[in-house]
């Protein structure tokens, strides 16, 4: 097990059918060798377990993956709203797909773009900016 960055973008979709890397997420979670979040390393330690969410039409918000229902779901909080997506794929595997559902629904798909060991730890997370739609 291990703790992993992991950076996901839309996928392709009818208003983006390039995919948008403006339109992302990044997540700290603990990996098995499966590719699968870790619940034990989880459980754990779930407070460390972070997701942040970068749109280019909204200002970030950051906040926490949690398990609900048997599912993960990734929550993040900015003022008085809140972001949810329930994930409803996986593992975590380099350049594949994921899918989730948001709070409304609508099922989205996020491309893994990136599977990192980060070299320390941070609260936070920097969105690139070298990234561009």
């Amino acid at each position: 097990m291990s703790w992993k960055q992991i950076r996901l973008e839309l996928a392709r979709t009818p208003s983006f059918p390039k995919g948008s890397a403006g339109r992302a997420y990044v997540l700290y979670v603990p990996l098995d060798e499966d590719g699968l979040i870790d619940e034990e390393a989880f459980a754990l330690n779930p407070g460390r377990a972070t997701i942040s969410r970068y749109w280019a039409s909204d200002p970030d918000h950051h906040g926490q993956v949690e398990r609900h229902d048997r599912q993960w779901v990734f929550r993040c909080r900015h003022k008085d709203s809140e972001i949810l997506l329930r994930l409803l794929s996986g593992p975590f595997r380099l350049h594949e797909e994921l899918r989730a559902v948001s709070q409304d629904g609508v099922e989205h798909a996020f491309r893994i773009v990136d599977i990192v060991k980060p070299p320390s730890r941070s609260r936070s997370f920097e969105a690139p900016a070298d990234r561009t739609e």
